[in-house]
């Protein structure tokens, strides 16, 4: 396992896999680990700023630090729409954060870089 500046392993797995699925598995992570690199990553980002680093808790009491995985990235269209069902109109409305800013950048021939 490597390391990120002293003697904190990381990544927090005990056991790597290929698969990120199963890599992610509860079971998998160590969570003392992945808490103590939250913090040390809190630490070296603020430059030891922040007053406090206690972790807030989830509805199990326990502290609520988790990993996910951001190598697929499913993102909205439109941010709402209106479908008929059964003769009625619906709103549908994305929650959450499945809507993104869309950006892009356009390079026209003779023209100014557009974002």
């Amino acid at each position: 396992m490597g390391s990120c500046g002293g003697d904190l392993p990381f990544p927090p797995f005990p056991q790597d896999y290929a698969d990120t699925e199963m890599l992610l598995r509860k079971e998998n992570v160590n969570q003392d680990a992945l808490m103590s690199y939250a913090k040390e990553a809190a630490d070296v980002s603020t430059g030891s700023q922040l007053p406090s680093l206690e972790y807030a808790h989830n509805h199990y009491g326990q502290p609520d630090v988790a990993m996910f995985d951001f190598t697929s990235i499913f993102q909205a269209e439109h941010a709402s729409r209106v479908v008929e069902r059964h003769g009625h109109k619906l709103l549908m409305t994305l929650v959450g954060d499945s809507l993104l800013e869309v950006r892009f950048l356009v390079w026209l021939p003779g023209d100014h870089l557009k974002n």
